[in-house]
């Protein structure tokens, strides 16, 4: 959890400044989107996507 904290701030979070809360949202939701993109594989999920595994053994 610690390692996915760190890499949401650094690639989301600190690149943004904020309009209003329905930015930081609209914001928040694209950096979360980009983190569960098929072509971003983890190896904790035996080198699989987030969404790819989620389906596989939902």
């Amino acid at each position: 959890m610690e390692n996915f904290n760190g890499k949401f701030h650094d690639g989301c979070l600190n690149q943004h400044w904020f309009l209003g809360l329905t930015d930081a949202r609209h914001e928040i939701n694209q950096g979360r989107a980009h983190c569960n993109n098929p072509v971003r594989p983890h190896s904790l999920l035996d080198y699989l996507p987030p969404v790819t595994y989620d389906q596989r053994y939902a």
